[in-house]
């Protein structure tokens, strides 16, 4: 994703690593700004999160399904 080697979250650790560390930051920054929420919340039950959670999953197969019929 176009990092050097002087701007690696973590120094010592693999390109791939460094480069998953930057999305997830991405990701938080992306979700701050459309929802003015983090993962800190607590307005949410735990049942609630398993939905997100399983609303996610079930996108990731759609996703993977499609590649997989290329």
């Amino acid at each position: 994703m176009g990092h050097t080697s002087n701007d690696k979250p973590i120094k010592h650790a693999s390109e791939l690593l460094n480069e998953v560390i930057v999305d997830l930051i991405m990701r938080e920054k992306k979700g701050y700004s459309e929802y003015k929420k983090t993962m800190d919340r607590t307005d949410l039950e735990p049942r609630e999160w398993i939905q997100h959670a399983y609303e996610e999953a079930l996108d990731l197969a759609l996703y993977l399904k499609k590649i997989m019929k290329m």
